[in-house]
């Protein structure tokens, strides 16, 4: 059994998909002091309730670093897909989460919504992404699938300007229920063996190991499957965890399909750490950059 690192809570598709990345950027810049902690916050969703307001999840405000440093929510260039704070379906808290609706023939690079950071991992190997989905269920023609709901985490620093490195990712395929993550090496959408139910809220989390190069998905507590990071060993930073729906293979029909999902409980965090303390902060010039590539999925 593949060690849980941050236990907070506790076949072959031939056909090639386009899973472009987003990257999400913007510059952080603190000076810290250091104290210590159980944990801290890097992206503190809050559950999606107040001060989050129903609509659209773009532009509404996030918390950083667990101490009310605030920072807002973006989309990738071209999104046509959506994402909105809503009421009618939530899990637990104050009775927000935000609906995901995956637009047919969505761009390459689009549908993804996210808080970028720099700066991390910060005196830990470990980088944790949680959240809580419930997924309706798409009817497509045979032979079709998707889409893809989930989180990805992505690297921009490493690869250089205007690149960048997908790190992980996992999720569910909206058309036939299967955990999916990227391969490493090829980013081949792979099935882990598990299917979740649809119309049920099931819990998510990626293990972000960052000494060993490799992640961990989890689900309802546990370990589903270990890979290298995605676009190789060399990554070695975090600066971003969206939100992201794309279409889960690349024949027209699964393009074309669209689906709904709802996200709640989001939360980036690094465990048993020292902590910075942020006396200064100031956000600096938000990037969004887009690209694409070609992703094949089997079973």
């Amino acid at each position: 059994m593949t060690k849980q690192l941050c236990p907070r809570n506790a076949g072959n598709f031939s056909r090639p998909t386009l899973v472009g990345a987003a990257v999400l950027a913007v510059g952080l810049l603190f000076v810290a002091s250091q104290a210590s902690a159980a944990r801290v916050d890097i992206i503190d969703g809050q559950g999606f309730e107040a001060p989050y307001t129903a609509g659209n999840l773009e532009g509404q405000l996030g918390s950083l670093l667990g101490d009310g440093v605030q920072a807002p929510w973006l989309a990738s260039s071209g999104t046509t897909s959506a994402a909105v704070v809503q009421s009618s379906v939530a899990h637990g808290g104050g009775g927000q989460a935000v609906q995901v609706d995956h637009a047919a023939n969505e761009a390459a690079g689009a549908g993804r919504f996210g808080i970028p950071v720099t700066g991390w991992p910060d005196n830990s190997r470990y980088v944790c992404i949680e959240w809580d989905m419930y997924v309706n269920q798409t009817v497509g023609a045979p032979d079709t699938f998707g889409p893809f709901f989930g989180v990805e985490a992505y690297d921009d620093i490493t690869v250089g300007p205007g690149d960048l490195g997908l790190l992980g990712s996992m999720g569910v395929d909206a058309t036939t229920g299967d955990v999916l993550y990227q391969a490493a090496g090829t980013g081949v959408l792979t099935e882990t063996g598990s299917v979740v139910d649809f119309d049920a809220w099931n819990h998510f989390h990626i293990d972000l190991d960052f000494e060993l190069s490799q992640y961990t998905v989890i689900l309802n507590g546990a370990a589903l499957a270990t890979a290298t990071f995605v676009d190789g060993a060399s990554l070695q930073d975090f600066t971003d965890a969206p939100i992201a729906s794309f279409a889960a293979a690349g024949d027209p029909a699964s393009q074309a399909l669209v689906g709904t999902a709802y996200i709640d409980n989001y939360e980036v965090y690094q465990p048993n750490i020292k902590i910075p303390e942020p006396t200064t902060m100031v956000l600096g010039l938000v990037a969004l950059v887009s690209v694409s590539g070609a992703r094949s999925r089997r079973r």
